[in-house]
């Protein structure tokens, strides 16, 4: 193992692995007589040393690898953060090290952040922030640890962000030359389908135009107030009626399960669950360039570039559409190839196609590998 002076987890991950060896070390040491090693042993007291160092030091190298999930929320980075002062709490009247790293933490919590700092505009601290509030109310496993006015303060800002995501759609625009298939074949002689077909489609055109005043009603003050109230109405229900979810229970599945029930919830759960709660991902597209920009490839142009980083930071959703793509195109081609070779054998067109269509998933996820 070695030790990066970076890292502080490659020295907890070595002392640990001291540790673990301690009976071996301290039996090893004791047959031999030779004074250097016998100088570079740990007394009683030391190991004891080690031992509170690792207690103390245990639940911030596990936070710091449980933080390092793709897909980690608001609400289970609260939870890790947690759960690291919770046991640190326990610690800090044994340990100078425990409680020095309390009061690190307590106060990067309270900390300001300003947005300009001589005009005097500042950020509400990370655990009193609006959007970190909302993300928290939309996730089941976490919403009970919000106060009351935080939980106002989640819907207030909740029916803000449905506003501003109303407005960037913009209303639904229906042309006016809108025209709707008939199911007349255009065979009955007395045209009596004909008839019909024409009245069905002056009343699905009257019916749009109706829907169409009925979204510039909405538009207005008087919409967007009867939508600010029905949205509220919506979260005031969503807070009587949710039961806490388990906390290993996936809140992606929570939303999905309810997208048709709650579609306006489920939207703004998509988005205050997508903020980003470290900058993992965004450090490992960083340590990605390096393996996509190798001395061999230096002469690939940005753009390239660009394509291959964005294949990389979405290569799960790129892995899985392109699974679900090949095996059409793969039988698009069998028949195709069947046509025009027929005497070739089903089985080794068979199976060079599946090799070449694994191979094809696996590419699509290289540069992820590498990058990883």
């Amino acid at each position: 193992m070695l030790d990066v002076c970076t890292r502080w987890g490659s020295t907890y991950d070595m002392l640990q692995s001291v540790m673990n060896l301690r009976n071996f070390v301290t039996m090893t040491l004791k047959w031999t007589q030779t004074s250097d090693e016998i100088e570079h042993g740990l007394s009683e007291d030391k190991w004891k040393a080690v031992d509170a160092l690792l207690e103390d030091l245990g639940p911030a190298r596990k936070a710091t690898t449980d933080l390092q999930r793709e897909d980690l929320t608001l609400g289970e980075f609260f939870a890790i953060w947690t759960g690291v002062v919770l046991k640190l709490e326990k610690r800090k009247r044994s340990s100078e090290l425990a409680k020095a790293l309390l009061e690190a933490m307590k106060t990067r919590e309270k900390r300001v952040l300003y947005s300009d700092r001589r005009k005097g505009e500042r950020y509400s601290p990370l655990f009193n922030y609006p959007s970190f509030n909302a993300a928290l109310f939309l996730d089941p496993r976490f919403f009970s640890i919000l106060s009351p006015e935080q939980v106002d303060d989640a819907k207030k800002y909740l029916i803000s962000l449905w506003e501003r995501m109303e407005a960037v759609k913009g209303p639904a625009e229906i042309p006016a030359d809108t025209t709707l298939s008939s199911d007349s074949d255009g065979d009955d002689s007395d045209g009596e389908q004909d008839l019909f077909s024409k009245l069905l489609e002056a009343k699905n055109k009257e019916r749009l135009r109706q829907s169409q005043g009925a979204s510039d009603h909405r538009a207005g003050p008087a919409g967007r107030a009867a939508q600010r109230a029905a949205l509220r109405a919506a979260l005031d229900d969503y807070e009587r009626s949710t039961s806490p979810l388990s906390r290993k229970a996936s809140v992606f599945d929570y939303w999905a399960k309810r997208k048709l029930l709650c579609p306006e919830l489920f939207e703004l759960a998509m988005v205050v669950l997508s903020i980003p709660a470290t900058q993992v991902s965004v450090e490992r597209l960083f340590s990605a360039l390096k393996f996509i920009l190798r001395p061999q490839r230096h002469g690939l142009s940005a753009k390239l570039v660009n394509d291959v980083a964005f294949l990389q930071a979405n290569r799960s959703v790129v892995k899985a559409l392109v699974g679900k793509v090949l095996p059409q195109v793969t039988a698009t081609t069998t028949s195709l190839s069947k046509k025009k070779h027929p005497s070739r054998g089903k089985s080794t067109r068979h199976s060079s196609e599946s090799s070449e269509t694994s191979e094809l998933v696996d590419d699509v996820s290289t540069v992820s590998e590498g990058g990883g």
